[in-house]
């Protein structure tokens, strides 16, 4: 049996950096298209709404948060189970997280725009809850799939589906396998 050798701090920061940029990405290019679509209904009723740059932002802090939970376990009494239980699990807090992230973000909104506390959480209660709802419910069923890559790599060993995705193959590899 060969010693299988731990990766340096040097290699662990790369490979972390490495699956902070597709999360980011992945969220950011999401969050995008959420802003894009919200941005085009509201148009035709006649209301102006641009918020791209709070997407991106969103998309990296909820990408980190992500890689935290993940270094802390979160899930792993799923690993077990079947892939679908852990996905779902997985989906469903990532977008409660995302749900609890626009509270957080319109409470600091409301203090940046000279609100006190109270009064940003006051303003909060009084809008209509159907828009955080469907947003939270679009959220679960995209992160579904994502959180299935992410299962699938992990059984299959840790970026094997990356390297499906994106590196060359021989004519080999490629061929049907009976």
């Amino acid at each position: 049996m060969q010693n299988a050798k731990k990766p340096g701090l040097k290699e662990r920061a790369a490979r972390e950096m490495k699956a902070f940029f597709i999360i980011a990405l992945y969220l950011a290019f999401v969050f995008s298209g959420f802003n894009l679509y919200k941005r085009l209904v509201l148009r035709e009723v006649g209301v102006s709404y641009f918020n791209y740059g709070a997407g991106v932002i969103e998309a990296f802090i909820i990408g980190k948060l992500i890689l935290i939970g993940r270094a802390l376990g979160f899930g792993k009494r799923f690993e077990h189970r079947a892939l679908i239980v852990g996905t779902l699990f997985k989906a469903a807090a990532y977008g409660v997280l995302v749900a609890v992230f626009g509270v957080l973000e319109h409470l600091i909104g409301g203090l940046v725009h000279g609100q006190d506390l109270a009064d940003a959480w006051l303003d909060l209660l009084s809008k209509p809850t159907d828009e955080m709802l469907a947003r939270t419910v679009m959220m679960i069923v995209t992160f579904i799939p994502f959180v299935a890559l992410l299962e699938i790599d992990r059984v299959l060993g840790e970026g094997r589906l990356i390297a499906l995705f994106f590196q060359r193959r021989s004519a080999a590899e490629l061929a049907p396998h009976p």
